[in-house]
């Protein structure tokens, strides 16, 4: 099953979010005292937190799309992310539960943390 687009009536998230990339190695140590390193993935996915500002009919748009279009953020989506000076869109998947907080100036403030391919 291929990825879900997110709702083009969604802002992208602000590039108010950092990313931590995550080893594609395992490391075992066998009897003989020796370490032994074994390559799990050619390609690391990111750790990435993100943050939407959203307006009340945006937030309940978020929220249904989060549980039915993605099934609670069990499936994975796309969207766009701007890296440096590019934006492109990448395959992402909610690695917990969404937080949502008040913002004095649009109303909610979003935050999530997502795992993302790099785009091929």
């Amino acid at each position: 099953m291929g990825a879900t687009l997110i709702p083009s009536a969604l802002p992208d998230p602000l590039a108010q979010y950092s990313f931590e990339s995550q080893s594609v190695s395992i490391t075992k140590v066998m009897d003989s005292g020796r370490i032994r390193q074994y390559q799990r993935a050619t390609k690391a996915p990111r750790k990435v937190r993100v943050v939407w500002f959203l307006t009340d009919p945006l937030l309940e748009l978020f929220k249904i799309w989060y549980n039915i279009g993605i099934s609670a953020g069990t499936q994975k989506f796309v969207l766009n992310l701007a890296f440096g000076n590019s934006c492109q869109a990448n395959t992402a998947l909610f690695l917990s539960d969404y937080r949502v907080t008040s913002d004095t100036l649009t109303g909610w403030r979003v935050e999530a943390e997502l795992e993302i391919e790099d785009p091929a």
